[in-house]
């Protein structure tokens, strides 16, 4: 359940049945994810781009080198993302027919 800070309760409840889908160019999502680093020990993430550590390939608190999964690739990522849209719009469509769903599109 998703839970979306509002100014009165009631407006909550509404939300509470809903699923939310959010559209994500798969580009966007294959840059994002082959480009992140992760820090081993504590989890922390960094990306290049989008939140650098201060020193490259360097956690910023233990001064550790960060590292990339072994799973963050363009090939497994491929293959997930074709599972996704496989499976997907069924579950979607039973949703939607509901009137349950709730769709953020870019």
């Amino acid at each position: 359940m998703v839970c979306i800070s509002t100014k009165s309760s009631v407006d909550c409840e509404l939300l509470a049945g809903l699923t939310l889908e959010i559209d994500v160019p798969d580009a966007l999502l294959i840059s994002r994810i082959t480009s992140r680093l992760l820090h081993p020990g504590s989890g922390r993430t960094y990306h290049p781009i989008f939140h650098p550590p201060e020193t490259p390939m360097t956690d910023d608190i233990t001064g550790e080198p960060l590292v990339q999964r072994d799973d963050d690739n363009t090939e497994t990522l491929v293959q997930r993302l074709r599972n996704y849209h496989k499976m997907t719009p069924p579950i979607a469509e039973y949703y939607k027919a509901q009137r349950r769903l709730l769709s953020l599109k870019d």
